[in-house]
């Protein structure tokens, strides 16, 4: 080839080199980085500007290379990573920023809710991590500070939660204590056999309640420093805390001290009167050994003839009429109507139910027949005691003015008064059915005027 033409070939090949650079392709790659790495810093909430100017040089970059623009295409792939950069920076700045308010925020509301002495641990970790991140932030370095900072919201988060269960516990701890504390002093049972223990109880609960008012008003203790105004609120609640529980104990101990001292009196009482029915029932053991307790003896019948002369004698012996009894205590109008070894019987019962009682521990019940028996006992010992001035009156046969009760009244030797006929009837209903119906030999006691 002639050398001209040479020259002239090499001539153009480097013109036409020159004229097609090659494809961008590591550029719009460093973009494509760019972008997603903006997009993961949010920078499209937080700096949208720039994320969109970003978008809009990559794809205009894309653009270029397809018309075989390479050199414009490397231009808007550069802008284009230079505004996602920019973008992820902004976006991560603004991010630690929020955070770091976030953190504020938390560690503010956890010395709300007392988290500084009720969850000291967690509340000073999250100050320390909340200087960190502010450290970081000054430092440019937001993505560190972003991350201190949510550890210190966190960390605030959980001392918050911690010392709101903790006052709440305090805040339960005391009303069940006071609540306590109110019942066993409205109790007379505790006011008569625990008064001391109930007193000790209050004492703590005013305890409890003085400490818990410094809790509830930490800001009022005169501290120098933080620090030590939080020791000695962490102070008052763990005092509060064990002074309410001890009075919720004092009280609920002095209502069961209560209840063993009742009882511990009612078995003393009950002792004391099972020996007097006992004293009492061998004394009328000793009246029924005598002959002066003893069943009745049917009347005999009246005679046909008529002739019976009454007879009045002051010391004839009164013996008892028959009736039904039964197992159970009887009121005191049924005991008055039994014949005396009825009564006897009965107290013999009561006590023996008392004795019963006694050993189940059932006191009160133990107490009520033992008391029962030393009635019966006292009654039985009274009467045969006026027995022994009483009078007896046996019914005649007259003919002429047979015997009723208003005559034998208004005898001299009786009563000198017909109208006391039913003193007469009522002090011997077991044997007058009825007031208008006596008979010849019935033997009547005749009470005194």
């Amino acid at each position: 080839m002639h050398p001209a033409r040479i020259l002239l070939f090499c001539a153009a090949s480097m013109i036409l080199g020159a004229c097609n650079d090659p494809v961008p392709d590591k550029d719009l790659e460093a973009a494509k980085r760019s972008l997603a790495d903006a997009k993961g810093a949010k920078a499209e909430q937080y700096d949208p500007e720039n994320f969109r100017k970003a978008e809009g040089e990559y794809r205009e970059a894309l653009r270029k290379v397809a018309d075989d623009e390479n050199v414009p295409a490397r231009e808007r792939a550069l802008r284009a990573r230079e505004s996602a950069d920019l973008a992820a920076l902004n976006a991560r700045r603004k991010m630690a920023e929020e955070a770091i308010a976030n953190a504020e925020k938390a560690l503010a509301d956890a010395e709300a809710a007392k988290a500084g002495f009720l969850a000291a641990d967690e509340y000073a970790r999250g100050r320390a991590k909340l200087a960190d991140a502010r450290a970081k932030y000054d430092a440019k370095k937001y993505q560190e500070a972003f991350s201190d900072a949510e550890n210190a919201r966190e960390a605030a988060g959980r001392a918050r939660d911690t010392a709101a269960r903790k006052d709440a516990e305090l805040a339960r701890l005391y009303a069940d204590a006071e609540a306590s504390v109110q019942r066993a002093e409205r109790d007379p049972l505790v006011q008569r056999y625990a008064a001391n223990e109930v007193a000790r109880a209050r004492a703590k609960l005013d305890s409890a309640a003085a400490h818990k008012a410094r809790v509830d008003n930490a800001g009022s203790i005169q501290a120098g420093t933080a620090e030590m105004r939080n020791d000695l609120a962490g102070q008052a609640y763990a005092q509060a805390l064990r002074d309410a529980g001890e009075a919720r104990e004092l009280a609920q101990a002095a209502l069961r001290i209560a209840l063993e001292r009742e009882r511990e009196e009612y078995r003393r009482i009950a002792s004391e009167k099972m020996d007097e029915a006992r004293r009492l029932m061998e004394e009328v053991r000793k009246l029924k050994e005598q002959g002066l307790i003893k069943r009745p003896v049917p009347e005999p019948p009246p005679a046909e003839d008529g002739d019976s002369d009454g007879e009045y004698s002051d010391d004839d012996t009164v013996t008892d009429d028959a009736a039904t009894t039964n197992d159970t205590p009887a009121a005191a109008d049924d005991i008055a109507q039994k014949t005396n070894m009825e009564k006897y019987e009965a107290a013999l019962r009561a006590l023996q139910l008392a004795e019963q009682n006694f050993e189940s521990r059932e006191y009160q019940d133990s107490i009520e027949h033992a008391e029962e028996a030393i009635r019966i006992a006292r009654l039985i010992r009274e009467l045969i005691e006026a027995q022994k001035d009483l009078k007896t009156y046996v019914v005649r046969y007259l003919p002429r003015a047979s015997d009723c009760l208003w005559r034998i009244a208004s005898y001299p030797y009786i009563y000198g008064d017909a109208r006391l006929w039913p003193r007469i009837w009522k002090a011997n209903k077991h044997l007058i059915v009825d007031p208008d119906l006596i008979f010849p030999g019935q033997k009547f006691v005749i009470p005194p005027r």
